[in-house]
């Protein structure tokens, strides 16, 4: 009986100067791309008059871009993980995933709360390029969560004390 060779490359094999993209990392830069999108078009409708005639264009842009954000995190997150620096990029689609579900302001709070107090949980400590690129992608995406919660569509805002926020009913 002959014995099974694995044909997948160690990760102590692998350069570790070098930034080879996983399908993870490729849906989570794509994803952090339409996810800033979609922040700028709720910015440009925040503090416009409904009754202005260009109104009802640019609420059907932040429509569509809000359903591609959602697509690309579901696509993100049902794909598999296929080495360890793929888990900080899905953990950080599955907070912004929980608060775009959020049925009130003191969810949103908490996760907010959470991406502050636990930003560091979210990087990779490893000094590889591809860790590098991770850790990169992981700020960009902190950055945007917090410009998200600020938005008036979240209910919201990043100054708020977490303690004056009541349960959800």
């Amino acid at each position: 009986m002959a014995n099974d060779t694995t044909i997948t490359r160690f990760s102590a094999n692998e350069d570790t100067s070098r930034y080879t993209p996983s399908p993870i990392s490729t849906q989570f830069l794509k994803f952090l791309g339409q996810f800033a999108d979609w922040i700028e078009k709720e910015r440009d409708i925040a503090d416009v008059n409904v009754w202005d005639p260009a109104f009802s264009g640019w609420l059907r842009d932040a429509e569509l871009a809000q359903e591609r954000v959602t697509g690309a995190l579901s696509a993100l997150i049902k794909e598999a993980p296929t080495r360890p620096s793929d888990k900080p990029l899905k953990l950080a689609a599955y907070l912004v995933h929980l608060t775009m579900c959020s049925e009130c302001p003191g969810e949103v709070a908490r996760f907010a709360e959470i991406a502050r107090r636990k930003a560091d949980h979210f990087r990779m400590v490893d000094d590889s390029a591809t860790h590098r690129r991770v850790n990169a992608m992981i700020r960009t995406a902190l950055t945007l969560f917090e410009s998200f919660v600020a938005l008036d569509l979240v209910g919201y805002a990043p100054g708020d004390d977490l303690d004056t926020w009541a349960p959800c009913p």
